[in-house]
């Protein structure tokens, strides 16, 4: 009989940890930014220092295949030239359509990439917002937005490192100091970088304009063309697991700001609200900018 209780005593003890280990409440702490740029520091210090640093290799196939592109942009005034970023593949450019590229991002902490804004005649200034947003297993976390300001030759780390997921960038039309930044967050745990932020004074610092929950982020983002006060983002609630993914949440709604993001209003007219509303995205018409399209997974 002591037996037997003490085998029950056990088998109830090892419930009760399993119990706190599948507890909604207790989300697995992600691998943070600062860590994994410090792995990267430490991969490059490798490379320098492996006795195999200078040898040369080459792909010989047998095929070459290309990834998930997430978004393309157009440089001001430059026929023929575009710049397209990969989910897992890091940014490319080409100035003759596509006949030969060049990779810009290669050297950097982070190679998947979530969105990407130019700014300027012939492109100098580009921003990136690392990390895929599809929320997919395959999405890989970033580590922040980065800047360059000559074309892609070179980078600045302009930080919100915990944010993982960039769903999009979007430099201010008359004023390129200015950059709004949709951040998704971490994907398998919840976090508060995520939401809507801005920057006056070129990523120096950033303020956190629009935040619902610490399990809901921004996916997308635009701005009014005629009027860039006048900004929409849409929030998305999520909660992935290994074994499962809630992909909808009351805190999931498309907002309006009519103050470059001083203040956001929820909007209800018409659209689906409540706990199974989900990924939301939205576009604006610019010949006719009152008129809108929204896509809501509900």
């Amino acid at each position: 009989m002591v037996g037997t209780l003490a085998f029950f005593a056990i088998a109830l003890q090892q419930m009760d940890k399993l119990q706190e280990l599948r507890t909604y409440h207790q989300p697995v702490r992600g691998m943070s930014a600062q860590e994994r740029m410090q792995g990267y520091e430490l991969r490059l210090k490798m490379e320098r220092e492996s006795p195999l640093s200078q040898v040369l290799f080459r792909n010989v196939g047998p095929t070459i295949q290309g990834g998930r592109i997430v978004d393309i942009a157009v440089p001001e005034g430059e026929p023929g030239g575009l710049l397209i970023a990969f989910a897992t593949g890091g940014l490319w450019r080409t100035t003759n359509m596509g006949t030969t590229w060049e990779p810009l991002f290669e050297n950097e902490s982070a190679f998947g990439i979530g969105d990407i804004d130019v700014w300027g005649p012939g492109g100098k200034l580009i921003w990136v917002g690392t990390g895929e947003a599809n929320s997919s297993r395959t999405s890989y976390a970033g580590t922040g937005v980065f800047k360059s300001e000559d074309g892609g030759r070179t980078w600045q780390h302009m930080g919100l490192e915990e944010s993982h997921h960039i769903g999009r960038v979007i430099i201010h039309p008359k004023n390129p100091n200015v950059v709004y930044v949709a951040a998704i967050g971490h994907l398998y745990s919840w976090n508060e970088e995520r939401g809507v932020y801005r920057t006056k004074d070129g990523g120096k610092t950033w303020e956190h304009v629009l935040k619902v929950n610490e399990r809901t982020g921004a996916i997308d983002l635009v701005m009014h063309p005629e009027n860039p006060n006048v900004l929409f983002a849409c929030m998305w609630e999520r909660d992935r697991r290994a074994w499962n993914f809630l992909e909808s949440g009351s805190g999931s709604g498309l907002y309006r700001s009519e103050d470059g993001g001083d203040t956001w209003t929820k909007l209800t007219g018409g659209l689906p609200q409540g706990q199974y509303v989900g990924r939301l995205g939205v576009t604006i018409c610019k010949s006719k900018p009152n008129v809108m399209y929204a896509v809501v997974d509900n």
